[in-house]
């Protein structure tokens, strides 16, 4: 099984290799990656106290660098970072020509956590956490839309009642008026 690249239990895993992580910066920041002296990543998780506890995570900002869906029309490093991040399947990492040690790092630990029973048992743990979300906010909102249905239904029922009411009150009236006229013809 391979697990993508953009995945974020592939993207934690790779961030932790100050290799690939020193080189992603110094793409992003279009800065040589000798200069950069220290990279620290800062843990998110919020510890728990007891073990019945559950585990939080800190997620304070979040930052979109990489416009994975772009057109790409040059071949400088973000570029190249980002036609890694698309790879779909092994035989994408096969096509990757780049001579970036960073991406060139980044393209063993990838091929590593696939083949890792453990990654692999977390990637799909993950995915199906995903899939399990859209399922319930695709519950929820088919839920939502038919009580909302309802409602409409009830209101409608209700204006039509009153229309309905109103109009053969009138046709009532204007009969009473004819044979009060006709009547008093007489």
């Amino acid at each position: 099984m391979f697990i993508p690249p953009k995945s974020d239990v592939c993207i934690k895993e790779l961030f932790r290799n100050e290799t690939v992580l020193r080189y992603f910066v110094s793409a992003v920041l279009a800065v040589p990656p000798e200069s950069i002296c220290t990279i620290r990543m800062k843990n998110t998780f919020l510890w728990r106290s007891h073990r019945k506890q559950k585990q939080g995570i800190l997620d304070v900002l979040e930052i979109h660098i990489l416009e994975l869906h772009k057109k790409l029309e040059e071949d400088g490093e973000m570029e190249e970072w980002i036609r890694f991040f698309r790879a779909e399947s092994e035989e994408d990492l096969n096509m990757q020509e780049t001579k970036n040690p960073g991406i060139l790092e980044a393209i063993r630990e990838v091929r590593t956590m696939s083949l890792s029973r453990r990654m692999r048992l977390r990637y799909e743990a993950h995915m199906k956490q995903v899939r399990d979300e859209r399922a319930w906010k695709t519950y929820e909102r088919e839920e939502a839309r038919k009580a909302l249905q309802k409602v409409v239904r009830k209101v409608l029922q209700k204006v039509l009642q009153k229309v309905v009411r109103k109009a053969l009150q009138r046709v009532v009236q204007k009969a009473v008026q004819k044979l009060s006229a006709g009547s008093s013809a007489i």
